[in-house]
């Protein structure tokens, strides 16, 4: 489903695409991106940036990953501690089943949206996207298939994050020291400016209309481009090994 710049994996298109429960509440509603694309938008459409809450938002699943047991704790601490970044983070547990479950177009309320990997990649990011929110991305080495597209400043803004393969004193150093200091400014340059409003409007766009383009066509476009690599790649193996035979 994903891959990563240190791996041969071929990224394909996840389960998602069809059918995503832990997106709604209600089971057995159509969760497919297709059903849920245009209603994330629609919602979009409901809600003008001047009107969008000024919080950096995350929603997810912490059971079972490393990197959002690690950091969402301290995302917590700094909602409740440091004013300079309001954030609104919790565990929606797994499928939705918390108290703080947010329905995924309830997240466009938010004018930022925190992105974070999961044991691997994150499927929510398309999600995300298409509330036309800005969405800040913790470094992450994993993309989908359709991240081709995506470019940084132009549909999403990204901060490095800490290491979290080191012990918990390591990584809230590093959190503060660094990661904190990236997101305030994130924050801090797409709000309180005029010019940084539109900037953050624009960026918030461009990413909307990626992620609504993610339909049929471009996947059947995506894989004509895989094929058409692996016929060469494959023309070239055989080119080989007849000359080896040759030799």
């Amino acid at each position: 489903m994903c891959s990563s710049a240190n791996a041969y994996d071929v990224a394909v298109p996840d389960f998602t695409f069809h059918h995503y429960p832990g997106k709604l509440h209600h089971v057995g509603a159509n969760t497919s991106w297709a059903r849920l694309a245009p209603a994330i938008a629609a919602r979009a459409r409901e809600l003008p940036w001047r009107t969008r809450r000024p919080v950096l938002f995350w929603r997810g699943c912490v059971r079972g990953s490393r990197i959002r047991s690690r950091l969402v704790p301290l995302l917590q601490r700094l909602g409740r501690d440091d004013v300079s970044v309001p954030i609104d983070a919790h565990d929606s547990g797994y499928f939705g089943r918390s108290r703080d479950y947010v329905p995924v177009d309830r997240q466009c309320d938010a004018r930022f949206l925190l992105h974070l990997d999961g044991n691997a990649y994150s499927a929510s990011l398309k999600y995300k996207l298409a509330c036309g929110s800005v969405v800040v991305v913790v470094g992450s080495p994993f993309h989908e298939w359709w991240y081709a597209g995506l470019r940084e400043g132009v549909h999403y803004v990204r901060v490095d994050g800490p290491n979290v393969w080191r012990d918990d004193a390591a990584i809230a150093a590093e959190w503060s020291d660094k990661t904190l200091p990236a997101l305030s400014a994130v924050v801090a340059n797409l709000s309180t400016t005029a010019d940084g409003r539109r900037r953050a409007r624009r960026i918030g766009a461009n990413g909307q209309r990626l992620a609504l383009s993610l339909d049929a066509d471009a996947m059947a476009c995506y894989w004509t481009a895989v094929l058409v690599k692996y016929v060469a790649l494959l023309a070239r193996l055989q080119e080989a090994a007849a000359l080896q035979s040759a030799s």
